[in-house]
């Protein structure tokens, strides 16, 4: 079976990994990068269980389909509003395409 090559959401267009960040992936198109969920927690939120509190299990009035699919396991990812900050978060493997 052919290996899934990760594609930009937006652009389509095969993803690269980012230059001393294992895991991450961005487009040299639009710039839009997908982060691991590990990466995510470390990077962006100190409390994993705030982070934790994101994903739930059934959408909520905050939390709304992106229309888009993750680079990585092609689920549909869920829109997110942290702070003024909106991101697509895939419920099944964790990453965030920012």
């Amino acid at each position: 079976m052919p290996e899934v090559v990760p594609r930009c959401p937006h652009c389509l267009i095969e993803l690269t990994p980012v230059e001393k960040a294992a895991g991450e992936l961005e487009c040299s198109q639009c710039r839009g990068m997908f982060v691991p969920g590990s990466h995510v927690k470390d990077a962006v939120l100190q409390d994993a269980a705030e982070f934790e509190a994101l994903a739930p299990q059934t959408a909520a009035p905050d939390v709304k389909v992106a229309g888009i699919t993750c680079p990585v396991c092609s689920q549909p990812m869920q829109e997110l509003q942290l702070a003024d900050v909106v991101l697509d978060r895939c419920q099944r493997c964790g990453g965030t395409w920012l």
